[in-house]
């Protein structure tokens, strides 16, 4: 079975490191579980990996990684599970023919970049564009993962702001998922630390352009990328929910079992009853559900046995029609249940508007403060100027009324004319 994973993104944004650390943190959290055939795109994906890891570890405190110098563009990386029953292969395609039987779409986002007032350059355009053409192609499901690269530092300082951020750049695609496409599309963001153990700090820029940015590792701290693994156990969960994988692939249902539904570093935009986070709940309340009438059963059995087989054929049509009563009043809860969990869904969405409008309407309000505050200040400066004016002019008033007190206080000439 073959499962394609479109990796998009602008040149330098970081593909190839992402895919290279997902091995990495795959092989790291299941160690020989995957593996790799040897081929010439894998040979450069490991020297990526390679070259990543000596950049970042260095003995150097920081390190600079361009973004001018970009890897060669659409290489299929392979990611084969080992499972003697069923062989599956994760096609993880960079820039290539990515619309052609692609239900899971991975954009790469540069995320000092995004941060930073540079949102046009940031890969924000190219993941909006690419999933509306993947929605329009086909009827199919799509996921949308959406992947802060280089983002260790504002994971660590303040996570709320970047998931914030990204919400507002992808609201139009999130809204659309919400309403044309509902249903068959879901949007989720998993932010990922491919630097290791560095974080951005400064651009470089060279002739009014930005050439590269510029890392400063942590104390004590080798390569370390982190959550790259969440990406193909999302994406296993999304395959799960739609039924792509039967049961009996066991390989997937391993990796699943560590997915990253209960994590804290992943924030789902819309769609969420394609990726299912209450699962794990569902199935545990229908496994109770079960064994209360598995245990309804067998002490309506006993009741029969110490009744020694009396009213025998009464008896099992009681039962038949207990057990009947009980499976429909199973159904009607799981049925009441399911629409619960509809409704909570389609109120947490809800909320999650209203939520928007009125972070909208206080960023307004801030503006609206901030302009009247100027409006005083500018006010307050005439007010002091007219009140310098009007003692001005009492000092005035003042040196005249003094200087006609003194003319008053003169005495009088007296000129006598000759007749």
């Amino acid at each position: 079975m073959y499962i394609n994973i479109a990796v998009t993104g602008r040149p330098c944004s970081g593909k190839s490191s992402l895919i290279s650390c997902m091995y990495k943190s795959l092989d790291a959290s299941m160690p020989g579980y995957f593996r790799l055939p040897e081929t010439e795109d894998f040979d450069a994906m490991t020297g990526t990996l390679t070259n990543l890891e000596r950049t970042a570890s260095g003995n150097r405190s920081d390190f600079q990684s361009s973004l001018t110098q970009s890897n060669n563009e659409g290489w299929e990386y392979d990611i084969f599970l080992k499972d003697k029953d069923n062989d599956i292969h994760f096609m993880l395609q960079e820039n290539t023919d990515i619309f052609d039987g692609t239900k899971i779409f991975v954009s790469v986002i540069d995320t000092p970049l995004l941060m930073n007032g540079h949102e046009e350059k940031s890969g924000v355009k190219e993941a909006i564009g690419t999933f509306k053409k993947a929605l329009e192609s086909s009827n199919e499901n799509k996921l949308l993962i959406i992947v802060p690269l280089k983002c260790e530092a504002y994971t660590r300082r303040d996570y709320n702001s970047l998931i914030s951020k990204i919400s507002d750049s992808f609201k139009e695609l999130a809204e659309l998922s919400r309403t044309k496409y509902r249903g068959r599309s879901a949007i989720a963001v998993i932010p990922v630390h491919t630097m290791g153990g560095a974080s951005f700090y400064d651009f470089v820029i060279e002739n009014g352009n930005i050439t590269a940015e510029k890392f400063r590792r942590d104390k004590n701290v080798n390569f370390r990328p982190e959550f790259a693994d969440n990406i193909l156990r999302f994406a296993v969960n999304f395959l799960l929910h739609e039924g792509t994988f039967s049961n009996d692939i066991q390989s997937v249902r391993k990796i699943s079992d560590n997915a990253v539904l209960d994590d804290n570093r992943f924030d789902i935009l819309c769609g969420r009853e394609l990726l299912e986070p209450e699962a794990p709940k569902k199935n545990t309340a229908m496994k109770i559900v079960a064994v209360v009438s598995l245990l309804a059963v067998l002490i309506i059995t006993g009741y029969i046995f110490m009744r020694q087989g009396r009213n025998a054929q009464k008896t099992a049509a009681e039962l038949q029609e207990t057990i009947a009563e009980s499976v429909r009043q199973n159904e009607e809860n799981q049925s009441r249940a399911q629409r619960e969990i509809t409704e909570a869904r389609n109120s947490e969405e809800d909320a999650l508007n209203e939520l928007n409008k009125a972070l909208t309407q206080i960023t307004v309000l801030k503006g609206q403060k901030s302009n009247l505050e100027k409006q005083l200040r500018s006010l307050q400066e005439h007010i002091n100027q007219q009140t310098k004016e009007i003692e001005r002019l009492q000092q005035q008033i003042s040196s005249l009324k003094q200087e006609l007190d003194s003319e008053k206080k003169k005495p009088k000439r007296w000129t006598l004319w000759p007749f």
